[in-house]
């Protein structure tokens, strides 16, 4: 059943204002709207109604996009990670935070470290550490060649870090020649 255009925008926003709490829901181009649309005419639309009162409204030429909201932030700290490497040389290592490139750690450098407060958020987080073997690396036993943590922590004005709370570690021996990614997952609450 079609509403001509006088019908349509005064009873689409009765519908919008009018729907009480546990009422029947919304839906713009079979997009949920209920109580996020407002002050909006739509001329020449068809409106319909399901069996358990649901409203659909159809408007061709209307585009609905819905909006994500952004993640929460992560609960108040600082947030590091710390890379230990006791046999250098053997892994270049790329590192991203929730899909995100957050470092490049060169096969060479022993030690790393970075803040990854700004790169994550509350709830479920991810790292994705992508381990590079070097070509030409030297061999040796098959041994500890980093060794990955996580957590929460503070810097002191001298740079010494101080990590209060562990969320995760990771460990990547030598030996592989080819190359890995490793997830690490954590919840921040």
């Amino acid at each position: 059943m079609s509403i001509g255009r006088w019908l349509a925008a005064p009873l689409f926003a009765a519908l919008l204002a009018s729907a009480p709490a546990g009422a029947a829901e919304v839906y713009l181009n079979n997009t949920k709207v209920t109580g996020s649309v407002k002050n909006l005419a739509m001329p020449k639309v068809d409106v319909r109604f399901d069996d358990v009162g649901n409203v659909f409204i159809d408007a061709p030429g209307y585009k609905i996009e819905v909006a994500t909201p952004p993640p929460p932030p992560p609960p108040p700290g600082k947030y590091f990670l710390v890379i230990n490497v006791p046999a250098p040389g053997h892994y270049a290592l790329e590192i991203a935070a929730n899909g995100k490139t957050v470092a490049s750690v060169p096969a060479k450098s022993p030690n790393y470290f970075v803040e990854l407060t700004d790169k994550l958020q509350g709830g479920a987080n991810g790292l994705l550490f992508t381990f590079l073997p070097v070509p030409d690396a030297p061999a040796t036993p098959e041994m500890e060649a980093v060794d990955i943590l996580v957590g929460r922590g503070e810097q002191a004005p001298d740079g010494t870090l101080t990590i209060n709370r562990v969320l995760g570690t990771l460990k990547r021996k030598t030996g592989s020649r080819i190359a890995e990614a490793l997830p690490l997952q954590f919840e921040l609450r």
